[in-house]
């Protein structure tokens, strides 16, 4: 019985360090699958079960009958509350890991559709790029298990399968002289969710465009101070890159992006007012098709391409 629980205890020690070794050694801009999380949800359970048989040599073996009747009650009963105080640990552990973690599906193209639920939240879907059998590399936002084209953005995939939504929305709108700024904010109706959608597919579309993965780049989206929404494509020791989003073109055919690159301090942070443009970009809607300015202050006009596309 002693080496059997001795065995399992070195299995389990070796797994665990296994798993920790993946999970703290994730290469740069990749993500483990979902399938990783789930084996360290079964390595907890797994661990679980240990401990109650720990516990249970401690309570038969341990404190036995050749002890003091105190020290054998009190033995046991220190046993069983230390073994439940672990085992609860470990239960809420598990939990989270089984709650809060992704579900992935395999779409047969070299992509997969990660679907978060979060908990008590609304499911949110995304496209990823398997690489390997352990890793995945975020693609764009998808509106769920059929957009799974890499080619595509959601917005196109929405206009493609959905048309009667976006004609719908072409007759309600009448000629402004200037498209007015989309003000980022959570969508609370359909055309407010395409319009706020469009922004993330425009910058997971540029990032494809620039971002190099052989020197650490990786995307992470979120806002800035003012509520503008951003993407972070490359950080290290010195520097970051951002792409912030800008405006509506005056044509209403592009969502309009700079570029920038920050320097940062001693202590890591960084300041957005002395920033440098590395350039402009400009996402046609309609096409998901990126075209870049090629400009690096505001003073200069873009390329033909650039101004053509915004309708300049």
């Amino acid at each position: 019985m002693k080496r059997k629980f001795l065995i399992c205890a070195i299995v389990l020690a070796v797994l665990t360090g296994a798993f920790l070794l993946v999970l703290y050694t994730v290469p740069e801009g990749l993500v483990l699958q979902s399938w990783v999380m789930k084996v360290g949800s079964i390595g907890i359970l797994l661990w679980q079960a240990w401990i109650i048989w720990a516990g249970y040599l401690l309570c038969t073996r341990v404190f036995s009958s050749s002890l003091t009747r105190a020290a054998k009650y009190t033995g046991r009963a220190f046993s069983v509350i230390l073994s439940a105080a672990v085992v609860a640990v470990l239960a809420v552990l598990c939990f989270a890991f089984m709650v809060l973690s992704d579900t992935d599906t395999d779409n047969g193209n070299g992509t997969i559709t990660v679907a978060d639920s979060g908990f008590l939240q609304e499911t949110k879907y995304s496209l990823w790029k398997k690489e390997g059998i352990l890793y995945r590399r975020y693609l764009r936002e998808s509106a769920g298990g059929e957009d799974i084209d890499p080619s595509m953005t959601k917005t196109m995939f929405l206009r493609e399968h959905y048309p009667e939504r976006y004609e719908k929305k072409e007759q309600a709108q009448q000629p402004e002289p200037e498209a007015p700024q989309v003000i980022p904010k959570e969508p609370d109706s359909y055309d407010d969710e395409v319009e706020f959608l469009g922004i993330a597919d425009g910058m997971t579309a540029i990032y494809h465009e620039t971002a190099d993965d052989t020197l650490g780049y990786g995307y992470r989206a979120g806002m800035t101070a003012k509520g503008e929404p951003k993407a972070v494509f490359y950080e290290d020791d010195q520097i970051v890159h951002f792409l912030i989003y800008d405006c509506v073109s005056g044509n209403n055919e592009c969502l309009l992006y700079v570029y920038y690159e920050f320097d940062k301090e001693s202590d890591g942070t960084y300041n957005l007012s002395g920033d440098r443009i590395l350039d402009r970009f400009a996402y046609v809607i309609d096409e998901g098709k990126v075209v870049s300015a090629g400009i690096t202050s505001w003073s200069e006009l873009g390329s033909e391409e650039f101004r053509k596309a915004i309708g300049e």
